[in-house]
């Protein structure tokens, strides 16, 4: 049985310049496979993280790289598609370099049909995502945009070093369309119940157990007379370790989360809603994430929904290594985290009926707010001198460490994080109702009358 590919040497008369000019072209082929192999596993990666792509917007812009990532069309069979397309980059990268390389006309043949088959996967399956950013998510993402182009541009450089007429070759395109046909229907007809958001138990007699409370220390005296930080194997009697907050207040609000690991108390730390709200649930965030924007989003329509019986204590945990141990390495996004973290924190020390105004101008935003924009907000808030002492004051400091600390119980890993009196909720639940489903389950809160 003979194999349906181009006989680069004995079909056609010799030419020796068509032949370089289609080994060029190969070449680019293999070049371009390179790139679009890289692109895949990284888009891979970004689609099963948390975290934002550096330079492709946020959410509400055009360029909004996490929407197109983390949509029902990014996956095929529950799988990442940057997956499989890594295979078919891989396989078009081997298939070139044997095609080009290879000294036996049969094994280059071969290669040559697996090559064309692969390439009209890749170069149709290119124009699909791009028709799916276009019409259906209407966001772009740039770094899923250039690997698609390296798709179709293949493809295109393999129609170019075709040799031989395209009669032949039908079967070999015609593979290559069903391989686009399979992905298409597949994304259009498996339903995606896959769920964004999960609920795990914290076993309270397995981690570290942390306490949070108001305590009355003076100032002046904290960094002498107050121990560091620290996480503690919880006793076997049940006794917990005190982490004492610089925090003068009388006022008092213990609340407990995932059965007793995480005990804070509610005036220790800011709350959006009043300390003495019937339900309080907790929030681990940081300001310069982009999914904690997502969670922040849909947190505000539960508090409208459920009114003033609502309380959620904000817990920031900055994503950056200088001031998070449990952090390694640094995204640019994350670049001034610590520093925006301490200048919330100042301003809820100076004035705590203020800070909501901080944490939505953050919070509420399309994308990461700036430094610069985050300070200027601060400094009309409290004020240069007040944001400048306490931003610098070793407390804190040491309150975000005790925010990490929490952090860890909670097993570290990627935020928001939010935590229930006996769950911690992982991910973003795809909508409002979703979130609503969760709280009304976990707490028994129900809608204020409308």
């Amino acid at each position: 049985m003979s194999v349906i590919a181009p006989q680069f040497v004995s079909q056609l008369p010799p030419d020796p310049g068509a032949d370089r000019r289609r080994r060029l072209v190969l070449w680019c082929v293999t070049v371009l496979s390179v790139l679009g192999l890289a692109g895949a596993v990284f888009l891979a990666v970004a689609a099963v993280s948390t975290g934002g792509i550096a330079g492709c917007g946020g959410k509400g812009s055009l360029f909004d790289c996490s929407r197109v990532l983390h949509s029902r069309w990014a996956k095929w069979l529950s799988i990442p598609v940057g997956f499989p397309a890594a295979l078919v980059y891989f396989g078009i990268l081997a298939t070139s370099l044997i095609t080009n390389l290879a000294a036996s006309d049969r094994v280059r043949a071969g290669a040559w049909s697996i090559l064309v088959v692969l390439a009209v996967s890749a170069a149709g399956s290119g124009v699909w995502f791009i028709a799916l950013q276009l019409f259906v998510i209407e966001r772009f993402c740039l770094y899923c945009m250039a690997v698609h182009s390296c798709s179709i541009v293949i493809g295109v450089g393999v129609a170019m070093a075709w040799r031989r007429p395209l009669a032949p070759g039908v079967l070999l395109v015609l593979a290559g369309g069903v391989g686009v046909a399979v992905l298409a229907v597949g994304q259009v007809l498996v339903t995606d119940d896959e769920a964004t958001h999960v609920l795990v138990d914290i076993d309270p007699d397995g981690e570290k157990r942390v306490v949070i409370t108001s305590g009355d220390l003076d100032r002046k005296l904290f960094d002498e007379n107050l121990p560091s930080t620290r996480m503690v194997d919880a006793p076997k009697d049940g006794a917990q370790t005190t982490i004492s907050a610089p925090n003068d207040r009388p006022d008092t609000r213990m609340v407990s989360m995932l059965n007793d690991v995480v005990q804070i108390d509610a005036a220790a730390r800011p709350v959006l809603g009043s300390v003495d709200a019937e339900y309080v649930i907790v929030e681990l965030f940081d300001y310069t994430c982009h999914h904690c924007r997502e969670l922040h989003e849909l947190l505000t329509e539960a508090k409208k929904r459920y009114g003033d019986q609502l309380a959620i204590v904000v817990v920031v945990v900055p994503v950056n290594p200088s001031c998070n141990r449990l952090v390694r390495g640094l995204h640019p996004d994350h670049k001034h985290a610590c520093e925006i973290a301490r200048m919330g924190m100042a301003v809820w020390r100076v004035s705590p009926e203020k800070y909501e105004q901080f944490h939505e101008y953050t919070m509420g935003a399309i994308e990461s707010r700036t430094l610069g924009q985050a300070r200027k907000r601060a400094v009309e808030l409290i004020g240069a001198d007040a944001l400048k002492r306490e931003k610098d004051d070793p407390n804190t400091n040491r309150m975000i460490e005790q925010n990490v600390s929490v952090y860890k119980s909670c097993g570290g890993g990627p935020i928001p994080k939010l935590l229930l009196p006996e769950k911690l909720m992982l991910g973003i639940p795809k909508t409002p109702e979703d979130l609503f489903e969760v709280l009304e389950e976990q707490l028994g809160i129900e809608p204020v009358a409308e």
